[in-house]
């Protein structure tokens, strides 16, 4: 992991936080008050400052409720300034148990650490997905600001049930049968005004860190780009968060330009401060220079498009429509235009017949 940046509420002078447990190290094992037979993880960023709130990403695992599930979103919640809170139980190892752990811990959460209650965040890997959209939906008594889905999303009715102003963000494996519940979740179901899904190649397993950094950033930007009310911090961290993608992107417009323009894009509609769009523009000057930038930037929308047709049918079309001539021919033509993309791994995975083996 890089050097952290200041979390949430960034870079000000301020006192540490002080709280029941230290800054920067996963709390295990941490019992519920209401209920002391159940348990969570917890992991609070460094940086943080007294007297501010922060957001909170709840995530369910799938298989093992152990604390590796905090530690796959800590480079992002450090980035992000989110607060990171886990049921010590998985989905498959007991749905309903995991479902009611999660729904007593949120306010226990809430009440021993300084969140915001006006950005609660929502993610699950596989299974795990189906319990945070359930959380999403504000049964569990708090309005989630967003939802993170990996390898699984939700199904058609808690998708109908989320308000337009939850952001939903999914990270899809190109080459597994995810692709097909995760693209009915995000292009079918949702009625999000903010909502992406981030394919990456492969079959199974969590996607890369990178991947779920980008993601978590994506939902934090969301927020802060569409925030109203006023909030004293809130032009204080849209610039620190421009500043530190910016930090990042800069030095590799050459080197990584697919990843930059993607950023560079999202930034540019972002209301930031005069010397911070300064950076952006020159920055898309650049990239307007860079062949593989423009590339990309036509190509993201015919995958998106690919995704929609062939996969945003139903989850189980799988079944009869795995690596179909048809999806084979439409992937060879966007291969043809954007083969000399990293995105076209995930193109000719598109077009492949899907791994069906059970995502962990």
């Amino acid at each position: 992991m890089e050097s952290p940046l200041p979390a949430s509420g960034y870079g000000t002078a301020g006192p540490t936080l002080v709280c029941e447990w230290p800054l920067g190290r996963i709390a295990t094992n941490i019992t519920c008050r209401s209920d002391t037979n159940l348990a969570y993880h917890l992991y609070l960023p460094r940086g943080l400052q007294q007297g501010r709130k922060y957001p909170v990403l709840f995530i369910v695992g799938a298989v093992t409720g152990d604390p590796s599930t905090l530690g796959r979103h800590l480079d992002g919640a450090e980035r992000n300034g989110f607060i990171l809170a886990a049921p010590s139980l998985a989905a498959r190892e007991n749905f309903d148990r995991a479902t009611t752990t999660l729904r007593t811990m949120i306010p226990d959460v809430l009440a021993r650490t300084p969140a915001d209650t006006r950005r609660l965040y929502a993610g699950g890997y596989s299974d795990g997905s189906r319990i945070a959209v359930l959380a999403a939906t504000d049964r569990f008594g708090h309005p989630a600001a967003g939802v993170l889905f990996c390898a699984m999303g939700g199904g058609s009715n808690e998708m109908a049930r989320l308000p337009r102003t939850v952001a939903v963000a999914a990270i899809a494996h190109s080459g597994s049968i995810q692709r097909w519940d995760v693209a009915c979740t995000v292009y079918k179901y949702s009625r999000a005004r903010n909502s992406r899904v981030f394919f990456v190649p492969g079959t199974t397993e969590w996607g890369p860190t990178e991947r779920i950094v980008h993601a978590m950033s994506w939902l934090n930007g969301c927020f802060l780009r569409d925030e109203k009310g006023g909030r004293i911090e809130a032009l204080r961290e849209r610039d620190a968060f421009a500043q530190m993608l910016l930090d990042r992107l800069e030095p590799v417009l050459e080197t990584r330009p697919e990843w930059a323009a993607d950023w560079i894009d999202y930034l540019e509609h972002f209301p930031v401060s005069g010397p911070l769009q300064g950076r952006i523009r020159a920055a898309a000057l650049k990239l307007s220079r860079n062949v593989k930038a423009v590339l990309y930037r036509k190509a993201l929308p015919d995958v998106e498009d690919f995704a929609r047709e062939h996969f945003a049918t139903t989850p189980g079309a799988y079944r009869r429509n795995n690596g179909t001539r048809e999806a084979k021919r439409d992937a060879d033509a966007l291969l043809a235009k954007y083969g000399g993309l990293e995105l076209s791994t995930v193109i000719a995975e598109f077009g492949a017949r899907a791994a069906t083996g059970t995502a962990r």
